[in-house]
């Protein structure tokens, strides 16, 4: 019997070794995700060119601000003429991508909403950024490029 109780104390002692392991590792894991986000999180940029065939409108900005809410990190911004949210990942090494927005659905000129459509489907496909002071380049898995001026942080 007393070899059973031994056995079984020495298999909690493992569980709640291995338990305070992953615990650490999810710490030192979420940490660095934080600090990868922690370059984005809080700023607001501008769309000043992209690489689609679609013409950028010259009468409406279009928007892009990181933020997060605790542990959920969301993006949002102004399309031209709707505004948009939705949940982002920043991983390591430049990784983000681009959860499906909602949007508010206002009505405007053709050309402003066919930019619209454009740049929120074009968020969809990034799978990289890169930042470089007050310059942010999002690269699509098409290799598209929407390159952002800094409006504030």
């Amino acid at each position: 019997m007393r070899s059973g109780r031994g056995s079984m104390a020495w298999l909690a002692v493992v569980a709640g070794a291995l338990a305070a392991a992953l615990l650490a590792g999810l710490l030192w894991f979420n940490r660095s995700l934080a600090s990868d986000r922690d370059d984005l999180t809080g700023t607001t940029w501008q769309l000043v060119a992209w690489t689609l065939d679609t013409a950028l409108p010259t009468t409406a900005q279009l928007t892009l601000t990181f933020d997060d809410q605790g542990d959920e990190p969301y993006y949002s911004g102004s399309s031209g003429i709707n505004n948009f949210r939705g949940r982002v990942w920043v991983g390591s090494k430049g990784d983000v991508e681009f959860g499906p927005a909602i949007s508010t659905l206002m009505g405007g000129p053709d050309s402003v909403l066919r930019a619209e459509s454009t740049y929120l489907r074009s968020l969809l496909t990034v799978v990289s950024y890169q930042r470089s002071g007050d310059r942010l380049t999002l690269t699509g898995s098409d290799a598209t490029e929407l390159d952002f001026q800094l409006m504030s942080s």
